[in-house]
């Protein structure tokens, strides 16, 4: 990741919570004045800056396709921004639409930052174009071995397939490159983007979509707010829509959240959840976790394929066996206290490696 990247996400990204958090922490009796003046200073341009704490983020609950939606942009961005909850519906993660949508009608680009999808397009077509040609001149060697005489090339046509072997590595070598920048590229309307102006603008068709369990703990940090619904109704609720899954998945969200995770949904990549160091704009997932309760019908063939899917991109399959230490689910309805019902759950985790004869000899 290049410096400027780098500070940009530090700016952009700045909390793994979306909590007001006092930057005044002089922990250490030595200190010099400058030291205390610089913290304070830091402090007051953090508090006048920072999202009013008596204004939680709206959450709407869809009960057609059990969906949580937030259609504020600014609350969009800010539950993002701060912990990387939820995803925009038309956008690999970040909500993103609305701005790419921008640059591509009025060919501006704000901060020359490329997104991950333009990013993600531009390496498709360079790898589509490089296999292209690469099958070209896969033909046209074998076309030339083929009608050669006694084997031999001649030396016209080594020199043509050297510089057809020159072409295929640059253009190898560019799908490495950082992509160009969406400033760069020229305009492209299509019929149905005339669809999506009006008076105002561009219309903002994208909402960001929570999942269950990523509300549930937001609930617990009363940063959002649900019309009709506290954290006990809605976890009631929940339970007798998805079942027990519903509450170890929580179980085991609420466990590394508390360690320092940044939680993910994982589906995409065949398990539960998926941990970064702090976020997907920082660095990929480390880690895929696959929850294991005591009713999991999944055999060994199917953590096999599990681990064939996690390991192919680069990531360390991790079974949560969920354990309750005793059953608190009907005290929990009673006393409502959650902090206590988590209390009740034991979390052992195990590393699943594919072992390899070829890799593990003595």
């Amino acid at each position: 990741m290049s410096k400027s990247k780098r500070e940009y996400n530090n700016t952009h990204y700045p909390r793994p919570l979306p909590v007001p958090i006092p930057l005044l922490h002089i922990s250490n009796k030595y200190y010099t004045p400058w030291e205390v003046l610089q913290s304070v200073g830091d402090t007051l341009s953090h508090l006048r800056h920072w999202w009013p704490s008596s204004t939680p983020v709206t959450v709407l609950y869809d009960k057609n396709d059990l969906s949580f939606k937030v259609y504020s942009p600014e609350q969009m961005k800010f539950i993002w921004a701060n912990g990387f909850y939820g995803k925009g519906i038309l956008s690999r993660s970040e909500p993103t639409w609305l701005h790419r949508m921008e640059n591509r009608l009025k060919s501006k680009h704000t901060n020359d930052v490329s997104y991950s999808e333009e990013v993600t397009s531009q390496r498709r077509q360079l790898r589509d174009a490089w296999k292209k040609q690469r099958q070209e001149y896969l033909s046209l060697e074998k076309s030339l071995k083929l009608n050669a005489v006694n084997g031999e090339l001649s030396n016209s046509e080594k020199i043509l397939l050297d510089k057809e072997r020159d072409k295929l590595t640059q253009l190898k070598d560019s799908i490495n490159k950082p992509v160009q920048k969406s400033g760069n590229l020229k305009p492209i309307w299509r019929m149905e983007d005339f669809e999506l102006i009006d008076g105002n603008g561009i219309k903002d068709l994208e909402y960001l979509q929570l999942d269950p369990v990523e509300v549930l703990f937001l609930l617990l940090l009363q940063t959002i707010e649900i019309p009709n619904y506290d954290f006990h109704s809605l976890f009631l609720e929940l339970v007798e829509e998805y079942g027990d899954s519903i509450i170890t998945n929580f179980v085991v969200y609420y466990h590394y959240k508390s360690l320092g995770w940044c939680v993910k949904p994982g589906l995409k990549f065949s398990c539960d959840w998926v941990l970064y160091s702090r976020g997907p704009p920082f660095s990929h997932a480390e880690f895929s976790i696959k929850v294991v309760n005591d009713d999991e019908e999944d055999t060994l063939i199917d953590y096999s394929a599990i681990s064939r899917v996690v390991s192919g991109v680069k990531k360390s399959l991790v079974l949560c066996f969920v354990d309750q230490v005793h059953n608190g689910w009907k005290e929990y309805r009673d006393t409502k206290d959650i902090w206590k019902f988590l209390s009740n759950w034991r979390i052992n985790e195990v590393v699943w490696k594919r072992w390899a004869p070829s890799r593990t000899r003595m």
